[in-house]
């Protein structure tokens, strides 16, 4: 809804095709994990056992619990902030070629109080985001540990996470710089109290064109590169642990020990 005029028929057609990469990267790496898994996993799986395993590991991560607490804390933030943001894009795509600009639905979050919950949203979880990164920075380079989280292993995906935080939060500064009367501007806790030192530079259109793109291109890189990245085991791990720990072959303490022993190798 705010970046309209930025967001183009050539922006869309490059996240579709962005789009297109991951999902086909993590088939791909679902395919491999399961020919690479098969032999070794539990043969007397409970369904509902596996479901439960499974709905722990990815949305509280659990198994990360297992061997650190502050990684834990960073993996949450940063993957609930990731997917709360990811969720408030695809809102916004939405609302823009779906819905009705005549709606009720389409006035409310475009006039009325729906874009102050859309401020709101946008910068706490980006705020949310950006705290997980800089707990896994600091785990990576001041802790650094017997063994590393699978995101702040990734040296390329972690800093990427961080130019997409800090960018988007430039991207949002200069928009309430350019649209200073902004129903939302006062919502927008984050980056409000940045908007007058802006004011001076007398931004324009086209400095928010320029800063959208710049976050776009590293927003929708990252998305091509999470297949490929150690990031990639936010989506295998909880399949991993949730096989592993529904049957009666292997027990949850064989799971943490032997991630860990993984981890230390690679460290």
């Amino acid at each position: 809804m705010h970046y309209e005029v930025q967001a183009n028929i050539i922006f869309y057609l490059v996240a579709a095709i962005s789009v297109i990469i991951l999902l086909a990267g993590l088939f791909g790496m679902v395919n491999i994990w399961r020919l690479g898994k098969a032999p070794t996993l539990n043969t007397d799986i409970k369904k509902s056992k596996w479901i439960s395993s499974f709905i722990t590991a990815a949305f509280l991560e659990t198994q990360i619990l297992e061997y650190s607490v502050l990684a834990w804390v960073s993996h949450m933030m940063i993957f609930w902030g990731f997917i709360s943001l990811l969720m408030l894009t695809s809102a916004h795509f939405f609302l823009i070629w779906f819905v009705p600009e005549a709606s009720s639905l389409f006035q409310y979050f475009k006039f009325g109080n729906g874009i102050i919950i859309m401020a709101v949203w946008g910068d706490f979880w980006g705020l949310t985001l950006l705290t997980g990164i800089l707990i896994a920075l600091y785990r990576r380079y001041i802790i650094k540990p017997e063994y590393q989280n699978t995101i702040s292993e990734d040296v390329v995906a972690i800093w990427l996470l961080f130019v997409i935080t800090v960018t988007g939060f430039m991207c949002e500064a200069v928009r309430l710089s350019v649209a200073s009367n902004a129903h939302d501007a006062a919502y927008s806790f984050a980056v409000y109290w940045v908007v007058p030192y802006l004011s001076g530079l007398k931004l324009t259109q086209a400095y928010l064109t320029g800063m959208f793109w710049i976050h776009s291109v590293v927003s929708l890189a990252f998305l091509i590169y999470i297949p490929f990245s150690n990031f990639k085991h936010m989506f295998a791990s909880p399949l991993d642990y949730a096989f592993v720990t529904s049957g009666s072959r292997y027990a949850k303490e064989v799971w943490s020990s032997r991630t860990r022993d993984k981890d230390r190798v690679k460290d």
